[in-house]
């Protein structure tokens, strides 16, 4: 079972980019999506993604899995995080401030918490996957200058 983890800077609202996505995930047989930033506003309907079933989320962090696929629990730990359960496998998909390291290291310790419950519960794999807004370089994390 193919898994993709996307940010989609809230562009699957727009038919064109909705498009193009479908034919990528057609393309490389993805079953389960998990998108950071899929849609705007935040609150609105899921756009529909032809072949797949939207399984939870909003417009932070969503979940969509292949017609085929049985559609996962989901829940929000946090406003930055959500979690799904995919069977044997728990997922938990993130998206991490990009705006002050502070944040995202509070949010780094609140993962390992969540990660340290989810491995606490029988010993089921965890894969935490997402937009962690890390930047492998300096120059690649500044932001307004």
């Amino acid at each position: 079972m193919l898994l993709a983890s996307i940010n989609l800077n809230k562009r699957l609202g727009e038919d064109g980019a909705r498009a193009r996505l479908a034919t990528w995930l057609r393309g490389h047989d993805v079953a389960v999506i998990v998108a950071q930033e899929p849609y705007k506003p935040a609150d609105r309907r899921p756009p529909l993604l032809p072949g797949y079933v939207f399984a939870g989320g909003n417009g932070h962090l969503a979940t969509w899995v292949r017609e085929d696929i049985a559609t996962p629990a989901t829940s929000a730990p946090t406003g930055w995080a959500q979690r799904v359960e995919l069977g044997w496998l728990t997922v938990l998909q993130v998206h991490l401030d990009a705006y002050t390291s502070a944040a995202r290291t509070t949010q780094l310790g609140e993962l390992a918490a969540l990660a340290a419950l989810a491995a606490a519960e029988g010993g089921r794999p965890l894969m935490i996957c997402g937009d962690f807004n890390l930047a492998p370089r300096p120059q690649d994390g500044l932001y307004d200058g």
